[in-house]
């Protein structure tokens, strides 16, 4: 095993003591939190390049639906995994009609950022949270690569 591997379970192992969350439930390298797994990439893909990596792991982009939910994330992307990262909602079909992917629900808890969502590029139609936006959401570019996070139940 090599240091950098080494230094990835260590990595995981830290991650796992610190939140409690780890569980035979959840395949490796998954964390699990409210009785659900996730799984943190930080190697960049577009949104929908990240929902079918998610998908292949039988999975999905996560959806985030309560407080409790979105301070776990934010917890570990503060302070374990920084980055942006693609969540599972879109507003594609209709602009600021927020729905969970690939359900179709609509996004019905919502943390936006200050200022959020903002249509700044005039095509952001995907969602992210990043530790510079202290785990708040942000309205994205689908096409921009990002890290994301899976979930599966």
């Amino acid at each position: 095993m090599s240091v950098s591997s080494n230094s990835s379970l260590f990595t995981l192992y830290l991650i796992c003591i610190s939140y409690v969350f780890c569980a035979p439930d959840c395949p490796v390298g998954w964390i699990v939190g409210y009785d659900e797994c996730y799984l943190f990439h930080q190697n960049p893909l577009t949104w929908q390049d990240a929902m079918v990596y998610c998908r292949s792991r039988r999975a999905h982009l996560v959806k985030i639906e309560t407080e409790q939910e979105r301070s776990l994330i934010q917890n570990i992307i503060e302070h374990d995994l920084p980055g942006i990262y693609w969540l599972g909602g879109k507003d594609d079909a209709i602009e600021g009609d927020w729905r969970w992917q690939p359900s179709n629900e609509v996004v019905n808890e919502t943390f936006w950022n200050h200022g959020e969502p903002d249509e700044f590029t005039g095509n952001e139609d995907c969602l992210t949270t990043s530790e510079m936006e202290q785990g708040l959401w942000n309205d994205r570019a689908c096409g921009n690569y990002y890290g994301f996070i899976c979930e599966q139940s």
